[in-house]
């Protein structure tokens, strides 16, 4: 692997390692019912009035978080080891190491 790629991993390792508690504290504020910096964002979720009943019996509301964070992370993540493979492959010839996929 050359070394541009492990730094790219590395600095992609360390992100996600600093971001990681930061998303912990945010997630168990909002699970706390506090208000944080996105609670103007978030208010119109309680608009839908979505409701479940938790384990006490009481009615609560559902914590909603948008799938478009964890996608962005997910597309980043892909689109890296495709050109990793891609990479790999013409290093290799244009031979692929997995099976069934050329020499």
């Amino acid at each position: 692997m050359p070394l541009a790629d492990m730094l790219t991993l590395a600095a992609l390792a360390a992100a996600v390692a600093l971001i990681t508690p930061i998303l912990g504290i945010y997630i168990h504020a909002v699970m706390e019912g506090e208000r944080t910096l996105l609670s103007p964002v978030l208010r119109p979720a309680e608009r839908l009035d979505a409701t479940y009943i938790g384990e006490d019996g009481q009615k609560h509301h559902p914590v909603m978080l948008h799938r478009a964070i964890v996608g962005l992370a997910e597309e980043c993540a892909a689109l890296r080891f495709e050109r990793f493979d891609q990479i790999s492959q013409a290093r290799a010839g244009g031979r692929s190491r997995r099976p069934g996929k050329g020499g």
